[in-house]
């Protein structure tokens, strides 16, 4: 799979080699399978949220990631807003949270500072720069907010009717 990416580095957009996508929560039986066969699993969910600050809020595009994501391709984080962005193994680690520069600039966040999302409280531990799945839709055109997957429960946002996005990697 190593040559692959290499001979093909556009599969680093889905952050995987493959990406099972859904707007329902997918089997366990998918990753069960792919491990038995060899392969790592990692798993993102996205959400429109409102992120708080205070009295400022801004609309973002939630992403709950686990500790395997990416799969391929890596985060870059930054110290500042608008940073030079540093590669990074893994995600955040449970009660953080990486906003990219254009929301932390919206809520006039940095980092130690505390976030809402939904009825979690996350704090600001990083600066997300790029991701390898930064996409094109229209819910990328809002900024982008990283917290752990383990946290995903706690901000109540996944609900009968919201319009989550769950991929398996």
């Amino acid at each position: 799979l190593e040559a692959l990416a290499a001979q093909h580095p556009g599969i680093e957009v889905l952050a995987a080699d493959l990406r099972l996508q859904s707007p329902n929560p997918l089997p366990e039986e998918f990753a069960a399978a792919a491990q038995r066969d060899g392969l790592r699993v990692a798993r993102a969910t996205s959400v429109l949220s409102v992120v708080f600050r205070g009295d400022l809020s801004q609309l973002a595009n939630g992403r709950a990631v686990d500790d395997a994501s990416p799969l391929r391709g890596r985060v870059t984080v930054a110290r500042e807003a608008f940073g030079t962005g540093q590669p990074i193994a893994g995600g955040p680690a449970p009660g953080e949270a990486w906003p990219d520069s254009k929301l932390l600039a919206a809520t006039g966040a940095s980092l130690g500072d505390e976030l809402s999302i939904g009825a979690g409280t996350f704090r600001v531990t990083q600066v997300l720069i790029t991701r390898p799945d930064q996409g094109g839709t229209f819910s990328d055109l809002a900024p982008s907010i990283l917290i752990n997957a383990a946290d995903l429960a706690g901000t109540a946002l996944l609900q009968p009717g919201s319009r989550a996005s769950h991929a398996m990697l």
